[in-house]
């Protein structure tokens, strides 16, 4: 998963700033799991990949000349503004080249890595094939090579080692010629220029107490740098904060979409992103819910009232739901959270299952042993349903109850009914009633709103439902009269 902006930005203050990459948000999906490589097999012969290899060499060859003679005419030119305004021709040229500053001569083959290279051949070409090579980091070899190198005399030790060092310059020459990976190369040039720059404005820091804020981000999709975002103190975040109502890591990130695709391609790929992985998620979860159920195809898919369609009926359940609730990908808001659904759901990971008839028990089981839930008060408009049950419908449609929901909703039925009772005890005599007036088929019509309230059930233990008795008015038959007004001065002297 994906860190937060509060976890990055503390990891990042932990770390002094600068140890800490932007973590990708890919899911990992087990090697087990993963596609396996494509194998592209040739069937060139040794005479046509012996002449590609000459190619390859002759074009590198041409390449490398035609770079010197552009370099040799850049060093001319930069001579005659020597001459013609001061400096160098060093400044000039790197002026002109813009290049970085970085190391014009090669340091002298050491004799003791040449012997050691040698050495380490000779003693691997001993070793039966299929049993594990020497190795220059053991501390076992480096002692035997390093007692051998101190009882050679120098003259020995530059005849041992004559041949090997003729092998390893030539090795040297072959890599000026060797074919180069422009953008690797330029992906580590930006890395040590940025390290070479934040080393430098740290130091300044802390000389001068200026503050500096520095982003950076690739302008191509070809590149392969990150977004980098270095400050030399927490100030910068807490302006990046309370002024600019963004973090520095959500900042470089949009500065990075913007280079790229421009204002308006941000949005309208983000919406189109978020968009397709919406669509891929349902169709996703629709299809895995569909093979289960088969031959019992369902219309929709149900995600707030899973269990009663999918587990009841058809003994679906999901396993390994990456989100916090079981919702439709339509709610899902985060580009991020969608992403880990969708490739959860394509590895495997998130899955929909059969129950067994076992692990179906113990599901009807759980439910039937859960809480009841709590009573919610009456209401204040007088149309108090609390406790109420409406009468099960005897379509043909209709589910049947199996005997553990009855003994489920008896309880809470019961629990129910207790505080109905308890809530109308407390209200008295005084509290006024609409008059209703009863219906064949169950149920009073509420004289306050010519609605049909539904019929207060009482459900037992062996399943029968009987009616609750209403309570009947203290002042039923009696005739009332006009309200009496309170005497306002008694009222306010007492």
């Amino acid at each position: 998963m994906a860190l937060s902006a509060e976890r990055r930005a503390a990891l990042i203050e932990k770390y002094n700033f600068r140890d800490l990459r932007l973590r990708s948000n890919r899911v990992r999906i087990p090697l087990s799991e993963r596609a396996p490589r494509k194998v592209i097999h040739r069937t060139e012969t040794p005479a046509q990949k012996a002449q590609k290899k000459l190619a390859r060499k002759e074009k590198a060859h041409a390449v490398k000349q035609d770079l010197d003679e552009f370099y040799a005419r850049n060093w001319a030119y930069a001579r005659e503004l020597a001459q013609k305004y001061g400096q160098t021709a060093s400044h000039w040229y790197k002026t002109l080249m813009q290049n970085a500053r970085v190391a014009k001569t090669k340091r002298k083959l050491n004799l003791y890595n040449v012997f050691q290279s040698l050495r380490l051949e000779q003693l691997n070409a001993d070793i039966p094939e299929g049993q594990p090579h020497l190795k220059s980091n053991s501390r076992e070899v480096q002692a035997r090579l390093t007692s051998e190198w101190r009882a050679m005399s120098k003259e020995e030790q530059v005849e041992v080692t004559k041949e090997r060092a003729a092998v390893l310059e030539a090795r040297r020459e072959s890599a000026d010629v060797g074919r180069h990976n422009v953008h690797i190369a330029a992906f580590h040039d930006v890395r040590a220029t940025l390290h070479h720059v934040t080393e430098q404005l740290d130091f300044l820091n802390k000389r001068t107490d200026v503050e500096f804020l520095l982003l950076s981000s690739r302008g191509d999709m070809t590149q392969y740098n990150r977004p980098m975002v270095w400050r030399s103190s927490t100030i910068m975040d807490g302006f990046c904060s309370n002024v600019l109502s963004v973090n520095t890591l959500d900042l470089v990130a949009r500065m990075e979409a913007y280079t790229l695709a421009g204002i308006k391609g941000v949005k309208g790929t983000y919406n189109k992103e978020l968009k397709e992985l919406r669509q891929a998620c349902s169709s996703l979860i629709y299809r895995q819910c569909q093979e289960l159920v088969s031959p019992n195809p369902f219309p929709k898919m149900h995600y707030t009232d899973f269990d009663e369609y999918l587990t009841r009926r058809h003994r679906v359940r999901y396993v390994g739901w990456p989100l916090d609730a079981f919702k439709s990908p339509f709610l899902v808001t985060s580009l991020v959270e969608l992403r880990v659904l969708h490739a959860n759901l394509e590895s495997g990971a998130t899955k929909f299952v059969k129950l067994t008839e076992e692990e179906y028990a113990e599901w009807r089981e759980s439910r039937t042993n859960r809480p009841a839930p709590p009573t919610c008060p009456p209401s204040s408009n007088g149309n108090n349903n609390a406790g109420t049950v409406d009468q099960p419908s005897s379509s043909p449609g209709a589910d049947q109850q199996t005997p553990l929901d009855n003994a489920e909703n008896n309880a809470n039925a019961s629990a129910d009914a207790q505080s109905l009772s308890a809530s109308a005890t407390a209200a008295g005599p005084s509290a006024p009633t609409p008059p209703s007036s009863e219906l064949p088929g169950g149920g009073a019509v509420d004289a306050s709103r010519g609605t049909k309230r539904p019929l207060e059930m009482i459900f037992t233990a062996d399943g029968v439902v009987t009616k609750k008795p209403r309570k009947q008015r203290s002042d039923k038959g009696k005739k009332r009269g006009p309200t009496k007004r309170r005497n306002t001065s008694t009222t306010t002297s007492a």
